[in-house]
């Protein structure tokens, strides 16, 4: 990491976290760089494992998306969800749904997901199942582990809904295509995450009216048919900004 940092001249490190980061923020206190650490926006309730680490070099700057648990050095700067607002036209509900369903890339497996959906769907709608590498698409015919990145965005602005699994990445892409989307939250007691911070995430979009947090039991026809009604724009100035 040091060697790095001085081969290319970096003049500043800005990182979101995980499991990489630490030695490359110790190399560059130890350069004396600059140093910006942004928690991550699924981290509703306080720092990650390396957010904590980080927070005992007194000279980073530390940045939280969450006002509740500001403090302590860590700065409220707003969220990349505050880029966001949910439409005031709303749509009609189709007669017939196109329905787009992504459970992302997580290795652990979301079966419940699959049979909550398959259970509501209205009769004729026309679906898109990307399930990562490890959910059971035996009973989901025309069923895909990954979808491109550019593909699944081109759905997403295609479909009348999108569900998904409560990941942060899989909502912001949901977000940025327009859509209000249906969450999923994958639950740590049914071996389908290592925590629930997914359950966090789907009430911290469900309050800001941008995401239809259900749990996969219970699911219905009725969530599908509200939230083909939304639509999500993006904001041209957010509230605040990192500074």
């Amino acid at each position: 990491a040091a060697r790095l940092l001085r081969e290319r001249g970096i003049s500043r490190v800005v990182t979101t976290g995980g499991s990489i980061v630490t030695p490359y923020m110790v190399a560059a206190a130890a350069l004396r760089i600059p140093r910006h650490y942004i928690e991550s926006v699924a981290r509703t309730c306080g720092p990650s494992r390396s957010g904590r680490l980080v927070s005992f070099d007194p000279g980073a700057h530390l940045y939280t998306q969450y006002q509740q648990w500001e403090g302590y050095r860590w700065k409220y700067v707003g969220s990349v969800f505050d880029g966001y607002s949910l439409s005031s036209e709303i749509q009609p509900v189709p007669d017939s749904f196109s329905v787009l369903v992504t459970l992302g890339t997580n290795p652990y497996p979301f079966d419940r997901a699959v049979r909550s959906v398959q259970r509501v769907l209205p009769p004729g709608s026309s679906v898109t199942w990307q399930l990562g590498p490890n959910t059971d698409g035996s009973s989901v015919p025309n069923s895909v582990d990954l979808i491109p990145e550019a593909e699944l965005k081109r759905l997403m602005a295609k479909a009348d809904v999108v569900i998904a699994h409560a990941g942060a990445g899989s909502a912001l892409t949901a977000l940025e295509c327009g859509r209000q989307p249906i969450l999923i939250p994958r639950m740590a007691r049914y071996g389908e995450m290592v925590d629930d911070h997914q359950l966090l995430i789907g009430e911290a979009l469900s309050r800001k009216g941008l995401a239809r947090a259900v749990s996969a039991d219970d699911l219905t026809v009725d969530d599908i048919r509200a939230a083909s009604r939304q639509r999500v724009e993006q904001v041209p100035a957010p509230p605040l900004a990192l500074r």
